[in-house]
């Protein structure tokens, strides 16, 4: 159940996300390859689809790593050790206080499975894939959800706290049918929290740093491919671009890049509240292409 839940909403979530981002239009933020794949070109919402998953998977392998380590290092007893066991002369042993029992002898008919489980209190790992992926995917929300009008930004949010809840909730639930301390739950989700943070480190999309650091000065192309790129996109970018060189605020972006399959647009501002739309090519063209200046009102 555990590991049905952890898995299957983080992959949906984002298979949901990455449909909508694709469908509006969403600009791309993460640094995708324009290189064919067995001659097929892999759209970019696949691409990031692809690395949000597969850094996903990294991060719950090193999760479930670190839990391994520290159960089969420590050994610690479940709180359920005694009725489980139930140790053969109990008083015999305990006769010496606060002395550390290295041989027992079991009692009980337990399996050899069970007996082996009984030594694996520390750290949960219920409590830790848990933490890990749910944390993974409140993360993945506040970053890839682009949209911030009211019910958006509610929607996420309600949808952040119940995955929260859900981990905490499996995380109590350990302590409560005694299959673990509350320090080992504690410890596994402050495990989890942290591969969480650290592991899904995202490629983003470098900009040349301004002169001013100001925003206004960054590239406002985006770095995708042509099928991503309609005339509306180009054009809205074109007037952002011109009417921010023409403030005189983006005086060192003299030229704008945006990707095409044959090669790159480049957006430069004339003196005129113009901007020139040019294509570079990268390899030679079998086709005509004309690209008109774009008044800015």
């Amino acid at each position: 159940m555990l590991y049905s839940y952890g898995v299957l909403v983080p992959v949906f979530t984002m298979t949901i996300i990455e449909v909508l981002r694709a469908k509006l239009r969403v600009p791309e933020t993460i640094a995708t390859s324009q290189k064919p794949f067995l001659r097929w070109m892999v759209p970019v919402p696949l691409q990031a689809l692809y690395i949000m998953v597969g850094v996903f998977c990294i991060g719950a392998a090193t999760s479930q790593l670190l839990t391994d380590i520290a159960k089969y290092t420590i050994g610690r007893l479940r709180p359920h050790f005694f009725d489980l066991c139930q140790p053969r002369d109990l008083q015999k042993l305990c006769a010496t206080p606060y002395t550390y029992v290295e041989s027992f002898m079991c009692n009980s008919n337990a399996t050899e499975h069970e007996l082996k489980e009984m030594r694996l209190s520390f750290m949960s790992g219920h409590s830790s894939f848990s933490s890990y992926t749910m944390l993974y995917t409140v993360l993945y929300l506040q970053a890839r959800v682009p949209w911030r009008n009211s019910l958006a930004v509610a929607a996420r949010t309600v949808i952040q706290v119940a995955l929260l809840c859900l981990a905490w909730y499996t995380a109590l639930s350990r302590v409560s049918d005694y299959k673990h301390h509350w320090s080992d739950v504690l410890a596994g989700a402050a495990s989890g929290y942290l591969v969480a943070i650290v592991v899904p480190a995202r490629p983003e999309k470098r900009n040349a740093p301004s002169s001013g650091g100001s925003d206004w000065c960054r590239p406002v192309g985006t770095q995708e491919s042509a099928r991503n790129i309609w005339q509306s996109q180009i054009f809205e970018n074109a007037t952002r671009f011109a009417r921010r060189a023409v403030s005189g605020r983006c005086e060192a972006w003299g030229i704008a890049p945006l990707f095409h399959p044959y090669g790159r647009l480049l957006m430069s501002a004339g003196s005129d509240t113009t901007v020139k739309l040019t294509l570079q090519p990268e390899q030679p063209l079998h086709l005509k292409s004309r690209f008109h200046d774009v008044g800015v009102p």
